[in-house]
């Protein structure tokens, strides 16, 4: 989720001395970590016990005080990225952080995700919204807790007000947004839109048998669709849309009992995300009333998203699902034609607030289709997102898991519940069950692919409802299984070209599974060497058949790189020199072969739009390779120079130089008193197409990683306390608190850490003891 770039929309003054009083007293927003205080809102005492790294492990006497209990931590360690995420859904970022915020908070405003939010909790059961309700108190009284407010509070001079339960369930629609696919393909369908459609689908096919771009899109292509609203190029920018917003991806896998030494099966997850500071994850422990489950949670969000409890493990990544669609509708006068019928669109019009500055209005014009996204030209484009159109379950979704007493049972649950957030779900139980199923809400098309933008004026092509059969396994043959965001066998699984387009490449899975096949006695050390695998496994597909030309001399030195690195299994550690060899040489590649094709701002869209995921390679390459001769020598040549000039001679690069780790806190570069709020650089092996994922920008100065795993998470099901996590951070949120950073180094590093579950366990690995009472 893209949730850092709010941060930078506002600029922050720092120069008063109230600035330098409030950097000075930056620990004072600690919260209070051991003693006794009452919480208004509690049923009864409430123990929150915290490990060395500031994890929590909460016990109730009852559920809804353990759902109390989390709100109340979240409050006291990520109180602003809590509020902010709130403030993003409602519209209301401009109140905090000023005029940059407007378009955003306009078109965020107009799609009514409070009023979405609150359908959600209205049709949600007793027991989902008691959850609710008892968290929304926990965060409040959290809140209050505090004896000043964070410190981005007091430099933006804001308050935090109370907050609501359709706040938390609001919150779950831009997280279903977030999981959005291939509207980034659409938007470059329109920006390549003087390539023909067989270039166009040689170059997003990533799978051989994707269906063809289709037919329609020879007309369209050649339509003036004006320029992007102010608001969709803000929400886009800000939320994920963009070439550069969209980058999630996961791995997540379990094997059973029949493979793994214990006779248990172990499951393992490492969603990859773009990263921000404070962590995207929150890591809990929970137990209360027939409530006892620990894992990760959103601050925000009342559940255990990744986890186990007692019997059941659960793990999730991306399906890549198409949710997002750009329909073309005809003008009519003052009206558009949906489906055969004139329509007037509706104009949303709404008030924002904006600090220092009046307020102002901004109208958001609405078709029942969507929002129109375009101003100006011959046709009106409007964005249709399944999110707006579903009758999201998501809030009891969530909440089932950490009730789920047998891993199919709790398949069967949450397979036919609506979902505004499409996931891979993988689950393990002690009774030596495992299985995988796709679920969430995915529109059902008809007409047309979704892979560019179509007509919708006539009818023909359209949505009808949701698809009502996803892919899933369930005990399979082999005794493990994964999911790497990859495209499901479409002669096994229905409906796979249905769901989405846009695939990643097998990759990462195909890597995954090779691995797991090996490993008859499967251990939680061998998962967690799993995740930190760094092999290249794109270079391992590609680079035999691009390297298969006679190199000229000033592309021999490269070559000859390349070619060895097979030796070394193309592992793209922090000293290979083939791995900076591997980087240059693609993005030159790209650049000679499609020198013909595009100028130079295509390009640069080229090249944010792929990705080190998922690129021209995947597709249909020879398709344009064989137009370019001499493009290989030529880009290795380029290569050859390039690391010349930054390491001396090829044979001297280093990876992990080239490409660092920076995990920046979104103030300090507003301000070098903010600096130290950074996470400390450091070099980051791996790449996009590696176990152990860390993507890059091709197209920014620095190539720092720009997603990766966002933590990393295994689940051993004959004894919890051998659980491990690690993430790139810490629980809190608050930069003087000493559980800010204080998982960092073991990521980096490539350790791990515990995670107690029992009693006995957590009791010794018990630093602080805080006693929340009524």
């Amino acid at each position: 989720m893209r949730i850092t770039s709010l941060l930078a929309l506002g600029p922050l003054l720092l120069s008063s001395g109230c600035a330098l009083f409030t950097l000075a007293a930056t620990k004072r927003s600690n919260p209070t970590l051991d003693g006794a205080v009452s919480a208004a809102g509690v049923r009864g005492e409430i123990t929150i016990r915290r490990d060395a790294l500031g994890v929590p492990h909460i016990d109730a006497g009852n559920e809804d005080d353990a759902w109390y209990g989390l709100g109340y931590v979240h409050a006291q360690d990520r109180l602003f990225q809590l509020d902010l995420r709130r403030r993003v859904a409602h519209g209301q970022v401009s109140a905090l952080l000023g005029e940059r915020a407007i378009e955003l908070d306009a078109f965020s405003g107009a799609m009514q995700l409070e009023r979405l939010g609150r359908e959600a909790l209205d049709r949600a059961d007793d027991a989902t919204r008691s959850r609710v309700r008892a968290y929304v108190d926990g965060v409040n009284a959290g809140a209050a807790s505090l004896k000043v407010l964070p410190v981005e509070y007091r430099l933006l001079g804001a308050e935090f007000t109370p907050f609501d339960e359709v706040d938390s369930t609001a919150m779950l629609f831009l997280m279903g947004w977030s999981l959005q696919e291939n509207l980034d393909h659409e938007l470059g369908a329109l920006a390549f839109d003087h390539l023909p459609s067989e270039d166009l689908d040689a170059l997003f096919s990533t799978y051989p048998d994707t269906p063809p771009i289709d037919p329609f899109w020879e007309e369209l292509r050649t339509l003036d669709y004006g320029q992007w609203t102010k608001g969709f190029e803000a929400w886009t920018a800000t939320m994920g849309g963009r070439p550069e917003g969209n980058s999630q991806a996961s791995n997540n896998w379990v094997v059973s009992g029949e493979r793994t030494a214990s006779g248990m099966p172990i499951l393992a997850n490492d969603p990859h995300l773009v990263q921000s500071v404070p962590s995207i994850w929150y890591p809990a422990h929970l137990k209360g009333g027939d409530l006892h489950a620990a894992g990760v949670s959103f601050p925000g969000v009342p559940a255990i998203a990744i986890g186990h409890n007692e019997r059941v493990a659960w793990g999730m990544t991306n399906v890549m699902a198409d949710t997002v669609d750009l329909a073309v509708l005809e003008r009519d006068g003052d009206a558009v034609v949906v489906r055969g019928q004139r329509e007037v669109p509706e104009d949303r019009t709404l008030r924002i607030e904006v600090k220092d500055a009046d307020p102002v209005e901004r109208t958001v014009r609405f078709t029942s289709l969507g929002p129109i996204v375009n101003e100006g030209g011959d046709r009106v484009m409007v964005m249709r997102w399944a999110g707006l159109d579903t009758a999201d379950r998501s809030p009891e979704v969530l909440g089932s898991f950490a009730h789920a007493t047998s891993a199919l049972g709790l398949l069967d649950t949450v397979e036919p519940m609506a979902s505004v957030a499409p996931q891979n779900l993988v689950v393990a139980d002690v009774d030596g069950h495992i299985g995988w199923s796709q679920i969430g809400s995915i529109p059902r098309r008809h007409g047309f692919t979704g892979r560019v933008p179509h007509p919708a004026s006539d009818g023909a092509a359209h949505w009808d409802g949701f698809l009502d059969e996803l892919p899933g396994l369930r005990d399979p043959e082999a005794g493990y299984l994964a999911t790497a965001n990859h495209k499901p066998d479409p002669a096994t699984q229905p409906n796979v070209d249905a769901i989405a387009t846009a695939y990643l490449p097998d990759h990462r899975y195909g890597r995954i599974m090779d691995r797991l096949a090996e490993l008859p006695q499967a251990t939680p050390a061998d998962m967690h060497a799993l995740h930190k695998d760094v092999r290249e496994n794109a270079a391992a597909r590609y680079l035999p058949d691009l390297l298969d030309i006679q190199p000229s001399p000033e592309a021999a030195t490269c070559h000859a790189l390349l070619e060895g690195w097979a030796e070394e299994d193309y592992m793209a550690t922090v000293d290979s020199a083939p791995a900076a060899a591997w980087a240059f040489f693609q993005e030159e590649l790209f650049r000679a072969t499609f020198a013909d094709r595009l100028d130079s701002d295509d390009m640069h869209f080229l090249l944010d739009l792929m990705g080190t995921g998922r690129n021209p390679l995947d597709g249909d390459f020879d398709h344009f390779l064989s137009q370019t001769p001499g493009a290989v020598d030529q880009a290795l040549a380029r290569a050859c120079d390039r690391l010349t000039d930054r390491f001396g001679s090829p044979e001297r690069a280093e990876w992990g130089e080239l490409r660092t780790l920076q995990l920046a806190h979104p103030f300090a570069a507003q301000s070098s008193l903010l600096k130290g709020w950074n996470m400390e650089t450091r070099a980051f092996p791996g790449t996009a197409a590696s176990v152990a994922c860390a993507d890059y920008d091709w197209t920014a100065e620095e190539w720092t990683v720009g997603f990766m795993a966002s933590m990393r998470l295994v689940m051993p099901l004959d004894d919890f306390d051998q659980s491990t996590f690690v993430h790139p951070g810490g629980p809190s949120g608050q930069p003087k608190s000493p559980f800010y950073r204080s998982h960092y180094d073991a990521f980096v590093d490539g350790g791990t850490t515990p995670f107690p579950f029992s009693e006995e366990a957590v009791r010794a690995a018990t630093v602080h003891t805080l006693v929340l009472q009524p």
